[in-house]
């Protein structure tokens, strides 16, 4: 008896420990789960802070920069004249005060330096958003573009006339700056003095690149450190066939075949040079000399219903039938905008 108890208790301390191994396991399933989930959270959100911003690029007046230049944040972007032949890198002349300007790229790939002609050169700036709205508010000016958003990029289009020799010695007798070998670096000091002068205590060379009239890409001061890329579409345009069908009918000259008689006067006479009557329809002789045979048999003297047929004068005359028609594509060209590459706006980098 007491042999049998001791198995059933033996039996009852196995179950406890099975359920406490059941309920352990379960612990540490929904630990796992747990602990699974919130890493997974943490990715996505690492994913979605890395997300590339996209931002619109806004074609801006360059009167507008001179605001900014007067108040030092951005020196160097203008119309200017180069002498022929100097070897310039536009982006030198361009100074930034990196509080409100994240990047200037400049892009001179229409420019030939080596040929004297009237060139357009654009400066895509890059703003911080807040920093720009902060600074718009303070001096309580408004700007003709679109300020909302973190990252705010503006495309100005500058002039850039290169000049022969003897027109930059007329040029320089007259005060007017001219880009030369010999004064560009004057030039970009003067842009520096009036940065500073204008309060900009940091005002360096801008993250800017170029592009040369041959269409290779060099860098001039920019920076190499990691960055997340904002991506501008360049817009380029073709010209594109817009089809128009449409009949069009098709023509021949037909051959009317006559005779033309007197017709009486007034007074009932007939003279030469009088009104005359067109009777056509293809005839032949033979239908004709059955007309006049019938006129003069039923007539007075060959006059039938005041038209005398006597004599007459084979005519012809010629008319243009539509025979047909075709179909024909009157259409036209028209320019149509597309986005051939895009390109970083802080580091100029294509894709």
């Amino acid at each position: 008896m007491k042999k049998c108890d001791m198995t059933k208790h033996k039996h009852n301390n196995n179950r406890k420990i099975f359920i406490f191994v059941v309920i352990l396991f379960l612990m540490f399933l929904g630990i796992s789960i747990y602990f699974g989930v919130l890493k997974l959270n943490e990715n996505k959100e690492f994913v979605s802070s890395k997300k590339e911003e996209k931002v619109i690029e806004q074609n801006v007046d360059i009167d507008v920069i001179k605001l900014f230049e007067e108040k030092g944040i951005i020196t160097g972007i203008r119309d200017m004249k180069v002498a022929k032949d100097t070897e310039v890198n536009l982006v030198d002349f361009v100074v930034i005060n990196k509080d409100y300007v994240k990047s200037v790229v400049v892009d001179d790939s229409k420019v030939n330096y080596n040929e004297v002609g009237e060139y357009k050169v654009v400066y895509v700036v890059t703003f911080y958003g807040e920093k720009l709205r902060d600074f718009l508010k303070n001096e309580d000016v408004e700007v003709t573009f679109d300020t909302k958003g973190d990252t705010i990029i503006i495309k100005v289009t500058a002039t850039v006339v290169v000049v022969d020799e003897e027109t930059v010695k007329e040029e320089i007798e007259k005060g007017n700056e001219v880009i030369t070998n010999n004064t560009k670096d004057k030039i970009v000091e003067e842009n520096k003095s009036v940065s500073a002068s204008n309060g900009n205590t940091n005002a360096t060379g801008s993250n800017s690149s170029k592009t040369d009239y041959s269409g290779n890409n060099s860098s001039s001061n920019s920076s190499n450190h990691a960055h997340d890329h904002i991506w501008i579409d360049h817009i380029a345009t073709k010209q594109v066939w817009v089809e128009n069908w449409v009949d069009v009918p098709d023509y021949e000259t037909k051959t009317i075949y006559g005779a033309r008689f007197y017709i009486a006067n007034s007074d009932g006479s007939f003279t030469a040079g009088g009104p005359t009557y067109w009777f056509e329809n293809g005839f032949t002789q033979d239908n004709l000399k059955a007309i006049i045979s019938n006129a003069l048999k039923n007539g007075n003297n060959g006059v039938l219903n005041g038209v005398y047929y006597g004599n007459y004068q084979n005519v012809t005359k010629t008319e243009r039938v539509q025979v047909g028609s075709h179909k024909e594509d009157q259409g036209f060209y028209k320019t149509q905008s597309y986005v051939d590459y895009q390109y970083c706006s802080v580091c100029g980098v294509k894709r």
